[in-house]
C-alpha cells in the first residue's frame, strides 16, 4: 500500500467482508477441520491477509493450527503472530503485502 487512501480502502474492505478475512478460533474447535477451512479460504479468495484470532484456552489450538498451516501453505504467504496477555492474533500475509515490521 502506497497511500493513506489505499490503506483506508483496504481496511474498509476488511471490515465489510470480515468473515472472509478473519477467523475466530475457539477452544472447542477441531484443529484439522479449522486448518482445512483456512486452506480453503486462501485457495478460494487469495486474500492479502487472513487473521486468526484466539483468546485464553483457544491460544494453544491456534498455535497448533499455525504450525500445521506453515507446513501446508504456499510459499507466497508468511505468518506473523502477535500476542498480548490472553489474546493471540496470527496474521497470514501474502508476501507482497507485509503490514507490520518484525519488531
Amino acid at each position: 500500500m502506497n497511500s493513506v487512501p489505499e490503506m483506508i480502502e483496504k481496511v474498509e474492505s476488511l471490515l465489510h467482508d470480515v468473515d472472509r478475512y478473519v477467523m475466530f478460533i475457539k477452544s472447542t474447535d477441531d484443529i484439522k477441520n479449522r486448518t482445512q477451512e483456512v486452506l480453503i479460504k486462501i485457495q478460494a479468495n487469495n486474500p492479502d491477509v487472513l487473521i486468526l484470532f484466539s483468546s485464553k484456552s483457544a491460544i494453544s489450538i491456534c498455535l497448533q493450527m499455525k504450525k500445521a498451516l506453515e507446513r501446508q501453505i504456499r510459499l507466497d504467504y508468511i505468518f506473523e503472530a502477535k500476542q498480548e496477555k490472553d489474546r493471540l492474533l496470527i496474521f497470514i500475509f501474502r508476501q507482497a503485502h507485509m503490514w507490520f515490521s518484525n519488531n
